[in-house]
Parts: C-alpha cells; structure tokens; sequence
C-alpha cells in the first residue's frame, strides 16, 4: 500500500512503523492503513458479485431463462396461474409464443393480466392506497438465486418515495429465504406498535 502511496519507492512495512502515527508524505500512517483497508474490501465486494452474478462456485443458476413462465409449463408459477380444469398457463405472450407443450392461442386468456395486477405489489403502490401499511421490514440474501437484489431495492425505493418508513437490509452471503435477524425483527414490530417484546 506504502509503496503505491509513495510512487513505490519504500516498502509497506517499512512503510508504518509500529508507534506514534508518522507522517509519510501526504499521508498518515493510519491513513494508509485505512485506504489499504477500503481497497481490500471493494476488491472482495467486487469478486464476490462476480461469483453470484455467475450462479455461485460452479456458475449454475437456479433459474434459466425465462425464470418463471416456463416454455414446457414446469414452473410453478405456471400453476399458480392455472384455472379450473387447467392445471397451467403461460402468463407471458413470450413463453406462451414459445411454448413446447402443444399450446395453440396465440394470446393470453383474458383474466391473466388481472392476476399479475394482484400479484405485483408495484401496482398497488401506484394506486397510493391510504389504507396501505407504513411500515416495512424487507430482507434479502446477497446470494439469493431466486429472487432478484432490484427485487427489494425497487421495492424499497417505490415504499419511501411514498414517504413510508422502511427497513430494508440485504443479508451478506445468505441464500433464499434466509432470516438472520428474527429477534431484531420482533423489536422492530414492537417499537413500531408501541407494544413490549416478551
């Protein structure tokens, strides 16, 4: 780090002596250290995204494309969409185009784009609902490979731009459904209930 700071012209150790914090050029001892410190760090940041965004250690995704509305009808959301005696549907015009399962329409069945309204939490906050919550307690796991880091983020976003009080953290190196912080979350219900945790 030393030697960078200093065009390379002292080593690192010799760099900080141990002791009172010396000047070394333009820059302090602690300085340095702290500068080392933030480089390592956004170096691991950044190889760490790379590794999930490549589907972890041996780069296999939990979803391919497209994630949800399967073209053969195996995702589970194409049964969360089925009607009657309809066990699936597409819920997409892009899988239902590319369907490999024998399907003839060619458009969406007319109640689909209803469903997606009910299911989108983003188009009930457009509406500005006056009877909606105002508080939010969102977590998400860095490594999960089910749901999108934007999932939550816009989620976020869309919450406090209508002026709600959010508490939303991503929990580092943790999976789908993760729940680390469930005492933290009991606390938070009371504090915004005004009731005692137990």
């Amino acid at each position: 780090m030393c030697d960078e700071a200093r065009g390379g012209q002292q080593r690192n150790e010799d760099c900080c002596p141990d002791g009172p914090d010396q000047s070394r050029g333009n820059f302090g001892c602690a300085e340095l250290k702290q500068y080392q410190q933030d480089r390592d760090r956004a170096r691991h940041r950044d190889e760490y995204l790379r590794l999930v965004a490549r589907g972890g250690e041996d780069g296999a995704r939990k979803k391919s494309a497209p994630a949800f509305d399967a073209f053969d009808l195996s995702a589970g959301e194409n049964n969360e969409f089925g009607a009657g005696a309809t066990q699936s549907r597409h819920f997409t015009e892009y899988s239902l185009k590319n369907d490999t399962t024998g399907v003839t329409g060619t458009r969406l069945e007319s109640d689909i784009p209803e469903k997606l309204d009910l299911m989108n939490p983003m188009y009930h906050l457009e509406k500005k609902n006056p009877g909606r919550a105002r508080h939010w307690w969102i977590r998400l796991g860095t490594k999960d490979s089910d749901t999108s880091l934007t999932v939550s983020a816009n989620l976020t976003a869309a919450l406090d731009n209508l002026g709600d009080k959010v508490n939303h953290r991503y929990y580092w190196d943790e999976g789908h459904g993760a729940n680390i912080d469930a005492a933290d979350f009991i606390r938070w219900i009371a504090k915004v209930t005004g009731r005692r945790a137990k």
